[in-house]
């Protein structure tokens, strides 16, 4: 550190500057044998098979189940790029802020002969409502090519789903929090997605206890609640 720096004053850049990481032991067998690195590895930037350019800064991504798609949030949006081409084949608009979580679900098998105007994919989405203080969920069939499916021609009134959803055409749309640190938003069968309501305690603007967070079951074939769990009395992780 130089003579005109002050020792008790540091900004993010002065602490990177002299900040060092000391690595205490490294990865080894039973027998104290080093590890050694795989065939090709460690990768740096620069060697990327290949590359796509975004409008903006992106927030989260997500790749299909298949290696097909690549969804990107960016902002507000969530545009959608083949991996063949790396070209952009749609954008779904719709979140009242930015989108900070995306997560496919495993492969619906629609798009085939047998279900040619089935949904291919699955994705689902998480950004903040409009007051900024609970989460917004929005989760939309895409067909084969990637792109939004199309409004039903007729839509059927499916048990215990128009109060907790507002379904507009092929997304479906609820307040929610979907998991962090890593927890899946579907299961390995694809045939239910895991979110939580009112993933909190406190009021933001109180600071009373008012909330009771509810892990929730969402029915990927029926696009319906199947079950509700109550219990926790603080947010779910």
């Amino acid at each position: 550190m130089s003579c005109d720096e002050n020792e008790y004053e540091i900004d993010q850049h002065k602490f990177l500057r002299h900040w060092k990481y000391c690595i205490r032991s490294d990865f080894a067998s039973l027998s104290g044998v080093p590890a050694t690195w795989e065939d090709g590895h460690p990768k740096h930037w620069g060697q990327e098979e290949a590359k796509i350019f975004l409008d903006g800064e992106a927030t989260t991504p997500a790749i299909s189940p298949d290696n097909q798609l690549v969804a990107v949030g960016i902002a507000n949006d969530i545009h959608i790029f083949r991996v063949d081409t790396k070209k952009r084949i749609d954008v779904l608009r719709g979140h009242p802020g930015e989108v900070i979580t995306l997560a496919f679900a495993p492969s619906l098998g629609g798009g085939s002969i047998d279900q040619p105007d089935a949904p291919r994919y699955l994705l689902s989405s998480q950004s903040e409502d409009e007051g900024g203080v609970h989460g917004y969920i929005i989760v939309w069939e895409l067909a084969q090519n990637g792109k939004k499916m199309p409004p039903p021609k007729e839509e059927e009134e499916q048990p215990n789903f128009a109060a907790y959803h507002d379904e507009t055409g092929s997304m479906h749309c609820f307040p929610g929090d979907l998991g962090s640190f890593g927890s899946q938003a579907f299961s390995p069968d694809g045939k239910t997605m895991v979110y939580v309501v009112q993933n909190m305690t406190s009021d933001y603007y109180t600071g009373q206890c008012r909330y009771s967070p509810c892990v929730t079951l969402w029915d990927v074939n029926t696009r319906s609640i199947r079950h509700q769990l109550h219990g926790h009395t603080d947010c779910v992780l």
